[in-house]
C-alpha cells in the first residue's frame, strides 16, 4: 500500500510539473480532468475517475457544464461535483470580465455575437434562452440566460431588462431541448411576439440564434426568415 501511494504521489508531482512547464497544450482532456481532480480527491488515483466522468458525460466540456445530479450519478463526491461547477462558473465570470474590458469592440458579426452568447448555455438538456442587449453603437450592455416561458409569450422580463439597461437592440438565442439547429414554428412565433412588444419601447430585434453543443445558426441569415428582422 505504501509503495502504491508513493507511485500515485510521484505521478501527481509529474503531472503538476508538466503543466507548470508546458501549460495544457499537450494534455489530453482526461489528463486535464485528472489534474483538476487532484484538488478535490486526496491520495487516490484520479485517472480512473477522470475516465469515468468523461465516459458518463461525453466530453471535458460536458463534465464542466453538467448538472450536479449528473456528476453525482457518475460516482464522484459532492465536493468534487461542487469543484466542477465552481470552475465552470469562474470561467464564465472571467470571460464576462474580459468581454467588458473589450467593450469598445462593437458586436457587429455573427462570430462575435456567438462568442459572447455561447458561454451562457449549459448542457442540461432543456430548452434555454440567452439574451444579448446592445447599445446604439452595437456595444454589449448585458448578456445572460433568462428564465422565461416563451410558450406563453411572457416577455416581461426581457422588456424590463431592455428598459433597465437602456438597450437599443437585442439578440435572442435559443437552445432547443433536442439540441438541434432546425427552426420550428415556436421560434417564428417567439420572434413575432417579441418584436411586437419591443416596438413599444423602440428596441430592435437584430437576430434570433439557434444553438447546439457544437454549432450556432443565425435565423436572419436564412433566406426564408430574413424578413422577420429589422
Amino acid at each position: 500500500m505504501a509503495e502504491k501511494q508513493r507511485l500515485h504521489d510521484g505521478h501527481r508531482d509529474r503531472l503538476r510539473k508538466r503543466f507548470v512547464d508546458e501549460g495544457l497544450d499537450h494534455f489530453n482532456d482526461h489528463q486535464i480532468l485528472e489534474l483538476l481532480l487532484f484538488y478535490s480527491i486526496a491520495r487516490r488515483d484520479t485517472n480512473g475517475i477522470a475516465h469515468r466522468l468523461m465516459n458518463h458525460c461525453g466530453s471535458l466540456t460536458d463534465v464542466m457544464t453538467a448538472g450536479e445530479t449528473d456528476l453525482l450519478d457518475s460516482g464522484v463526491s459532492p465536493n468534487t461535483a461542487t469543484l466542477m461547477k465552481l470552475i465552470s462558473s469562474v470561467c464564465m465570470r472571467y470571460y464576462d470580465e474580459e468581454m467588458k474590458k473589450d467593450h469598445l469592440t462593437a458586436l457587429t458579426s455573427s462570430e462575435l455575437i456567438g462568442a459572447c452568447i455561447l458561454p451562457h448555455f449549459d448542457h442540461a438538456g432543456i430548452e434555454q434562452y440567452v439574451i444579448l442587449l446592445l447599445d446604439q453603437s452595437g456595444e454589449r450592455l448585458f448578456c445572460d440566460r433568462v428564465d422565461v416561458d416563451m410558450t406563453e409569450g411572457d416577455f416581461r422580463k426581457i422588456l424590463e431588462l431592455c428598459i433597465r439597461f437602456k438597450a437599443r437592440s437585442l439578440v435572442l438565442a435559443c437552445r432547443h431541448e433536442d439540441n438541434t439547429l432546425m427552426p420550428i414554428t415556436k421560434d417564428v412565433e417567439v420572434i413575432r411576439g417579441l418584436k411586437d412588444m419591443l416596438v413599444t419601447i423602440r428596441v430592435a430585434l437584430l437576430d434570433y440564434y439557434l444553438i447546439s453543443d457544437k454549432s450556432i445558426c443565425a435565423m436572419s441569415e436564412m433566406e426564408e426568415f430574413e424578413e422577420l428582422f429589422f
